[in-house]
């Protein structure tokens, strides 16, 4: 017995699901495509992230029974050199710096305020201190007035922070820094992530996970105060080469996913395109499909930087019942994609994330379509089409690393059979009876290899009965759901 791979070796060739990003976002990925020739699939993860970076200082997301969680996403676009990596992304970067120099103008009035008080702080301190100096030089208890200097200290105005989105190569203390001093809405983005990921950046791996789910941290150094970094939220958009992406692989292996920041971004492999983007028309077709989400982008990074100077609360996205309960069935379908027939064995780091992924990237499309009220069924099937595509990209590139030996892949297989016959009332069973359940092909020694696996990992109890050993699944492993053939997720 063998586990064969039907995993493709080059790129999945369905086509990106373009339709499920909405009216206005569709709009500007097909006439960028239509002037530059830049592959749909690249403009697409482009514009999803950085609408994600742009929601996600104004929502959050409630899913079924948990409490609510951020809408960043994480992307990576892997494509060659000359693909329009950098021109698909610049006229959505120009929009962020837009707005960070809109928020830097008010900034340089907030300055000139703020010397303004400063002034009259002073001004207040100094007359105090003068009556403190003459209570002391008459003999009086200058009591009253050193409480005052403590009041007025303690309402000293504070410099103004100016703000800043999009940050590019900076190290996580850096941005815990920035994080710390008032950027709580960040956009991590680089077109040249080799750097990225054989840099500081990309060794701080956990750092990475705590700011996919906007953990609290500190950052304490000697002599210095503590920085916190709490409320914020951070979207990452990154681009590199093949070569520099298999090389990365290639050294890291096993750690690449299990590390767990693979896990959580959704991967892009555009097909190539040198040779063949070859331009219908020098100017630009009449219209300007760019505007209305632009103008949206723009609304909303506002709203995110105002609630986040007034510390003011995001707004909770939450399901409908009908969504609600189409959540679970995605949920569970994502469970069963990881068996070891599901697609997404081969990596189930990202499609454990699945789930999470579907409803963080519907909260981003109700966002950017001015939504009202709660996300619907409908809404969460466009995100589901979205988040599969990227999961169906991510087994392409993941395919050239070995996960598991035999072994492992024998143990999943007889823990399913475990399952099986739980559910059918077959208690206890030797290692030949159970491995007829699951494959009687398999020679009984290397089933017998696998039991052991699973025994040393406590996922099956060994009991003698009649002088005959047994297998029988750990009573906290009752609740299991029983085995049934794999569905293909979406279609």
């Amino acid at each position: 017995m063998s586990y064969q791979t039907t995993t493709p070796v080059q790129a999945d060739a369905r086509a990106y699901p373009v339709f499920a990003l909405g009216a206005i976002a569709q709009a500007l990925v097909l006439q960028r495509h239509w002037e530059t020739k830049i592959p749909v699939e690249t403009l697409a993860t482009n514009v999803l992230t950085f609408a994600a970076a742009a929601a996600q200082g104004s929502y959050d997301v409630v899913r079924p029974g948990c409490q609510p969680s951020p809408i960043s996403l994480n992307t990576c676009t892997i494509a060659g050199s000359g693909e329009g990596k950098d021109t698909a992304a610049r006229p959505l970067l120009k929009a962020f710096h837009n707005v960070e120099q809109e928020l830097y103008d008010q900034h340089v009035e907030d300055e000139h305020e703020l010397r303004a008080r400063q002034a009259v702080h002073m001004a207040k301190l100094n007359r105090v201190k003068a009556r403190m100096a003459e209570a002391v030089h008459n003999g009086e208890d200058p009591a009253e007035f050193a409480n005052q200097y403590a009041d007025l200290s303690r309402e000293a105005p504070k410099p103004v922070h100016r703000p800043k989105i999009v940050h590019d190569d900076v190290t996580a203390a850096a941005l815990i820094g920035a994080i710390s001093k008032g950027d709580r809405n960040i956009l991590l983005h680089s077109t040249e992530a080799g750097g990225f990921l054989n840099g500081a950046m990309g060794k701080e791996q956990p750092q990475l996970n705590a700011m996919w789910d906007a953990t609290p941290t500190t950052r304490e150094r000697a002599g210095k105060k503590v920085e916190e970094a709490t409320g914020y939220r951070v979207s990452i958009s990154l681009s590199l080469q093949p070569r520099l992406f298999a090389k990365y692989l290639k050294r890291s292996g096993d750690d690449a996913q299990d590390g767990g920041f693979f896990a959580r971004v959704l991967f892009t492999v555009p097909p190539p395109t040198l040779g063949m983007r070859l331009l219908e028309r020098v100017s630009p077709i009449a219209g300007d499909s760019d505007g209305p989400l632009v103008a949206r982008l723009r609304e909303l990074l506002l709203d995110g930087a105002r609630r986040s100077a007034e510390r003011a609360s995001r707004e909770n996205l939450t399901f409908t019942e009908d969504a609600a309960a189409e959540f679970t069935q995605i949920y569970n379908n994502f469970q069963r994609s990881m068996r070891v027939d599901g697609e997404f064995f081969a990596i189930q780091p990202q499609a454990a994330k699945g789930a999470e992924q579907v409803a963080r990237v519907a909260a981003v499309l109700h966002a950017i379509e001015r939504g009202c009220g709660q996300i619907d069924a409908m809404l969460l099937r466009r995100a589901l089409a979205i988040v599969l595509w990227h999961l169906r990209q991510a087994v392409v590139l993941f395919s050239s690393v070995s996960r598991y030996s035999t072994i492992e892949l024998d143990a999943q297989v007889l823990l399913q059979a475990a399952w099986q016959a739980s559910s059918q009332g077959l208690g206890l069973l030797s290692a030949a009876e159970l491995r007829d359940c699951a494959q009687p092909e398999m020679d009984l020694k290397r089933a017998k290899a696998a039991f052991k696996l699973l025994v040393d990992r406590g996922l099956l109890g060994r009991k003698v009965v009649s002088g005959k050993l047994k297998l029988y699944l750990p009573s906290r492993d009752q609740g299991l759901p029983t085995y049934s053939p794999l569905p293909y997720l979406g279609g």
